[in-house]
């Protein structure tokens, strides 16, 4: 009996994971099925909510753990049922329910919020309660946020049937991208691609100091393709690159630190950014490969900090090229002949994106599909039913992961457009900067470090945007430019003390505590801090204005990235004092930063200064060189 039911659950999953693949392939136009939005998103939520029952954690009393899961599956299949089968009807009268759906308004939410306990913890649960007794008592707030209080029935009504709630655009983007993407990320780790990246890595940076650091910073951008979440990264490529770190000489909390932050930064990297990419193209109302275009040279930038921090900390403490296997010396010619496969599975991904021939979620299949096909000629990287199975259970074990929480970020929209809060946090916000756009970036920092504290990177990213972004907009910022930032500091609360998920991940792999890797971290990501500044001053960085802008942003700000990395580590040539660090920081600043009134003087200014500091670390080394 336990067999033949272990048995429906896989069939199960993978008839969940079929209707997905249909969806995504565009089976339905094809089939004259006319399924809309809002039909296939309801499907989506219970088919994947049932999977999430299914995996949660039993209860002590196991008839109870039975009865609780099945009263949710019942709850879910009326609840969504119902908008399946009404959903014509429903999109004639949004956010006007009859007291029946009302009922199914408010069993809807506790369906989603229990789902989403079970994925991804409280954290997101005590947020969304809050507002939603703030959306139901707002008229009883004393101060700025004082509000006309909303029924139960418009609540109910707005974040059920509404275009913006439950099965609003956090879970249209799921469906739509994520699923696509996730099956291309496992298509590549089923065919070899962790192995080929790690192998590239060892080759590109083995006759290099710090080259297991550098290994681990290529794996996580490439593992992020896989996973998704910065968490997943540093659960995965922790345990391969962390004890190789280890033996070249890098203390255990620069080892965790580095890790924590590498895993951050690939959820800003194109092609394969976050979930919470997607969802900032579709505010932005711009095509998803033109948000990877905006988001290129931030990227690199960032990418470029990890490894100078790395060179700089490795030629600090003279550590030397670690000897490679004997089994580990493959000639790079001969790895990319073996691995061609991937480098065409991602060609024709960014050769389709580009193009634009197909939905995006049509491209990302066909290239997993053909990559798969190429795949077929090597025996090694030829996909087998094993392979395929455990494709199929880690692309749905990302959607469970993923979904509820997308669906309660819908919740968290309905509600801060109900109560106006957006409108009422940005007059505040405008006011306390009083027309300073510094201190209007700090205060949204901190907001963002604040609210996105134990929460993943969408939820909180769609809170503080929707808050902040009209206060921004005030300073002439483009959409783009705010939205960015937003991003960019959200995901700085996962490497800032005292609630920073990527350390807590990383911690057990590690032989040091939260602090030592937190400030580590903190120190090494310093760019997820310096670098939305700098776009915000010069949204040439975004690839927005002419060429000569865009090349001028470029160059300097890989020139203050340089001095960062110099005067944090307080190394170059030799080791720096804290006159070469500051002057070398103010000078890259000054260059950068417009400042009104005196720009040119500025920019000499920064030009004496980086000087100053250059010649001095010049002579200092060479003086050096003498005495040894």
């Amino acid at each position: 009996m336990k067999n033949m039911l272990e048995k429906l659950v896989v069939v199960y999953i993978w008839c969940v994971f079929g209707y997905h693949l249909l969806y995504a392939v565009g089976f339905f136009e094809i089939g004259n099925l006319h399924l809309n939005a809002i039909q296939v998103r309801a499907i989506s939520l219970i088919s994947i909510g049932i999977v999430v029952l299914i995996g949660s954690p039993a209860l002590r009393n196991t008839a109870l753990d039975k009865s609780y899961k099945i009263l949710l599956a019942l709850i879910g299949l009326v609840t969504c049922g119902y908008i399946a089968a009404r959903s014509g009807d429903i999109l004639h009268r949004l956010g006007s329910p009859t007291g029946f759906e009302v009922v199914l308004g408010i069993l809807a939410i506790i369906l989603v919020l229990e789902l989403t306990r079970i994925t991804v913890g409280k954290g997101l649960i005590i947020l969304t309660g809050f507002l939603l007794v703030y959306t139901l008592f707002a008229s009883y707030i004393p101060g700025v946020f004082l509000a006309p209080s909303t029924s139960v029935k418009v609540l109910s009504g707005q974040t059920y049937l509404g275009l913006m709630g439950i099965f609003g655009v956090p879970l249209g983007v799921t469906i739509d991208y994520v699923f696509s993407f996730l099956i291309f990320g496992f298509a590549i780790q089923a065919t070899g691609g962790v192995d080929f990246f790690t192998k590239l890595g060892k080759v590109v940076f083995g006759k290099m100091r710090g080259s297991s650091a550098k290994v681990a910073i290529l794996l996580n951008y490439f593992f992020s393709m896989v996973s998704g979440t910065a968490v997943g990264n540093v659960l995965v490529t922790g345990p391969l690159t962390i004890p190789e770190m280890r033996k070249e000489g890098f203390s255990e909390a620069y080892a965790g630190g580095l890790i924590s932050v590498a895993g951050t930064a690939s959820q800003i990297t194109p092609p394969i950014m976050g979930i919470t990419a997607f969802v900032m193209a579709d505010f932005l109302s711009m095509p998803y490969i033109m948000l990877c275009y905006a988001a290129l040279i931030p990227a690199a930038l960032y990418y470029l900090s990890l490894v100078l921090f790395v060179d700089l900390e490795s030629r600090r403490k003279n550590m030397q090229p670690m000897p490679t296997a004997p089994h580990e010396r493959i000639p790079l010619r001969k790895l990319i002949m073996n691995n061609l496969h991937i480098l065409f599975g991602f060609a024709v991904l960014v050769t389709l994106l580009v193009n634009r021939a197909f939905s995006v979620r049509l491209t990302v299949i066909l290239s997993s599909a053909l990559l798969m096909v190429a795949a077929s000629f090597q025996k090694e990287s030829r996909i087998t039913f094993g392979k395929m199975r455990g494709l199929v259970k880690n692309t749905m074990n990302g959607m469970t992961m993923i979904t509820p929480a997308a669906a309660t970020a819908g919740i968290i929209i309905a509600l801060l457009g109900l109560t106006s809060m957006d409108y009422r946090f940005s007059t505040l916000l405008s006011s306390l900067a009083g027309g300073n756009l510094i201190l209007a970036m700090v205060f949204v920092t901190i907001a963002c470090i604040i609210l996105g504290m134990g929460l993943p990177t969408l939820p909180a990213y769609i809170v503080v945007v929707l808050l902040v972004a009209p206060a921004f907009m005030e300073f002439g910022i483009r959409p783009i430019v705010a939205h960015m930032f937003v991003f960019y500091m959200t995901l700085a609360s996962m490497i800032t003390p005292p609630v920073c998920l990527n350390v807590f991940a990383v911690m057990p792999l590690v032989k040091s505590s939260m602090w030592p890797i937190g400030l580590t971290a903190l120190r090494l990501g310093m760019a997820t801090f310096i670098i939305p500044v700098l776009f915000v001053y010069n949204p040439g960085l975004l690839l927005v204005g002419s060429v000569a802008t865009v090349m001028w942003a470029l160059f300097s700000g890989i020139l203050l990235i340089i001095a960062l990395c110099f005067a944090l580590s307080r190394y170059g040539l030799t080791n720096a004092n804290w006159i070469e660090a500051i002057a070398s920081l103010a000078g890259a600043s000054f260059l950068f930063f417009p400042i009104s009134g005196i720009n040119v003087s500025a920019k000499i200014i920064g030009i004496i200064l980086l000087t100053i500091a250059i010649l001095s670390q010049v002579l200092r080394w060479m003086k050096l060189r003498k005495l040894s």
